[in-house]
């Protein structure tokens, strides 16, 4: 109890220093990892947010030691590379910021964190991918979210002609889900070939981003996709 209200205190000071540069930020569970600035002996969360500040520009998730006073600043992801760094008593936020190379946007209440990738992969290697980085690949939910990411895409790619894979997988009933199981409220869909094996989707450029089904084989760019929740 009296961790928890040590918590509140700290975290209303920072709500009070940060609101006026329209950063939002939730606590978290995630654990900082290697790659992410340390620093030591500082005394609370908000020395730790104010230290963090003026080590990056773009601050993705600050993190205190209750203990020790070590502090964590971490500007991006973890990479492939990192290693987490133990539990211990903490105290952990990520920002309103998003992440490097990470683009936001507000959507339904949201903010969420686009990053565009021209580099081929199948769909499951770009879903890793995504995954890896606290993400997935974009789920395109309703128009407006269509419209985003083609403007997105629109802006940021260099290649002559893009093909994005974009969550949708079709089930063994021939339902087309998203990766958590719900069914399609919305679709891009507009091209279906009728190959049995063609059960993943993705944008093109060349339909204006409607969609058409390809196998799992295929290769193509991707779009990953964070949320960061408004509080």
């Amino acid at each position: 109890m009296r961790f928890a209200f040590r918590v509140l205190v700290s975290f209303s000071c920072v709500v009070s220093t940060i609101s006026s540069n329209h950063n939002l930020y939730r606590k978290t569970s995630t654990v900082p990892w290697t790659s992410c600035k340390r620093l030591n002996g500082l005394t609370s969360i908000l020395k730790c947010y104010r230290e963090c500040r003026e080590a990056f520009d773009e601050l993705y998730l600050f993190s205190r030691d209750v203990t020790t006073g070590t502090c964590y600043c971490c500007d991006n992801k973890p990479g492939v590379d990192d290693v987490l760094i133990p539990e211990f008593e903490r105290e952990t936020f990520i920002t309103g910021n998003c992440a490097l190379r990470y683009k936001g946007y507000e959507y339904n209440n949201q903010k969420i964190c686009l990053r565009y990738e021209e580099t081929l992969k199948t769909y499951h290697e770009a879903a890793d991918v995504c995954q890896r980085e606290g993400g997935d690949l974009i789920r395109v939910d309703s128009i407006t979210k269509h419209n985003i990411m083609r403007a997105f895409i629109e802006e940021q790619r260099l290649a002559d002609r893009s093909e994005v894979w974009v969550q949708g997988i079709r089930d063994s009933n021939l339902v087309w889900r998203y990766h958590d199981s719900t069914e399609l409220d919305y679709t891009c869909l507009s091209d279906v070939s009728g190959n049995s094996k063609s059960n993943y989707m993705r944008a093109k450029s060349v339909n204006n981003y409607f969609c058409a089904d390809t196998t799992e084989t295929h290769k193509a760019f991707y779009l990953c996709e964070m949320f960061i929740g408004f509080i």
